[in-house]
């Protein structure tokens, strides 16, 4: 008892663990839920199943963090045998990179829905005392851990690579600021974090024109948001950048400029609302198919905070791209180009400027 008690001490004192899910290893899942590829820089390869039913923010935002290549190049930093291995740490590999905090979904933060068990295998979130304080910091339970279950948020577990993460246990380590044998002398480094599988919800088909189609000009520039680089899906149409409304939304969600996509079926229309977190439908920052296309004007009509606006908007293969510009200036996020570098700028701690 003595040492389970220390041992949530520790988990607490180091940012330790967000929601929980009970699930067991045999539970039968389908093909549908989200699947995570960690490459470790030594050729080890861990895959982890991820289960939205259960911690849906949770999933959301690891899933959105592995997509803006966040991950890439963290560590492993703490391996304690019998336990648990926890990464995920900007800090603690040196780099300058920072993800918003998370509501931690279990039980004991009001979130009852949670019930994967904390097994051998299983994925949860790493939080500090806060219940709500988790962002990137994750770990792998290298043990049964019941004793975690409704106060951290599990939400997967490994599916492939487990003899990867338990090899962890038998590297050389020195003690870390807890007194724990647990820091690896060799960087423990993820060379590449990508999600592999993914379910695709398409977003609702937009009546087009049969005329006044263009053509729309893959876009070779670079984006960055608030200095991390963003693979966007993006083009340019009569020298202006259009960026599809979904994936703009998916990358601020979190941020001080966040707003959320909603459509109505019934009436064809789109509606934006400031302030409010995003919710990811699935195909988010998918990768960009190489290549010209031919964009068509969007006849929906398009409402911000309930009051019709009028934005340049045009279809590409059943998605919207908005001028970005346009969604810029009605957020009010910065937006530069730098074109000696061919670099786009997207700042939302500045306002918006023509």
């Amino acid at each position: 008892m003595k040492k389970i008690i220390s041992l949530l001490l520790a988990l607490i004192l180091t940012l330790a663990f967000v929601p929980s899910v009970i699930v067991s290893a045999e539970d039968d899942f389908t093909d549908k839920n989200p699947e995570i590829q960690i490459e470790m820089e030594n050729g080890g390869i861990i895959v982890l199943e991820l289960y939205p039913e259960y911690a849906p923010k949770t999933v959301e935002n690891f899933v959105k963090l592995v997509k803006q290549g966040f991950y890439d190049g963290l560590t492993f930093h703490r391996i304690v045998d019998g336990f648990m291995a926890q990464g995920g740490d900007p800090q603690s590999a040196g780099v300058s990179r920072r993800a918003e905090s998370i509501t931690g979904e279990f039980s004991s933060n009001g979130f009852k829905q949670n019930t994967l068990s904390h097994k051998k295998g299983v994925i949860s979130m790493a939080r500090a005392s806060d219940p709500n304080s988790a962002s990137s910091q994750f770990f792998i339970m290298l043990a049964d851990g019941d004793f975690l279950d409704g106060d951290y948020a599990s939400f997967g577990r490994v599916t492939e690579g487990m003899e990867v993460v338990q090899a962890f246990e038998k590297l050389e380590r020195t003690t870390n600021s807890m007194g724990e044998k647990a820091v690896p002398v060799v960087p423990l480094v993820m060379k590449k974090v990508t999600v592999i599988s993914e379910p695709a919800i398409a977003e609702p088909v937009i009546p087009e024109p049969e005329s006044d189609s263009v053509t729309a000009v893959s876009s070779s520039q670079k984006v960055l948001v608030n200095g991390m680089e963003i693979p966007f899906d993006a083009y340019n149409i009569d020298g202006s950048n259009y960026f599809k409304l979904r994936d703009l939304a998916y990358v601020l969600s979190g941020t001080e400029k966040e707003f959320e996509v909603g459509y109505d079926e019934s009436t064809k229309a789109i509606a934006l609302t400031s302030g409010k977190a995003y919710t990811a439908i699935g195909g988010e920052m998918a990768a960009k198919v190489a290549g010209d296309k031919t964009a068509t004007p969007t006849t929906s009509k398009i409402y911000l905070d309930g009051k019709e606006v009028a934005f340049t908007v045009y279809n590409i293969d059943g998605n919207n791209y908005f001028k970005l510009r346009d969604v810029g200036e009605a957020f009010d996020f910065g937006i530069d180009w730098d074109g000696e570098k061919n670099i786009i700028t997207i700042d939302t701690i500045k306002g918006y400027s023509s």
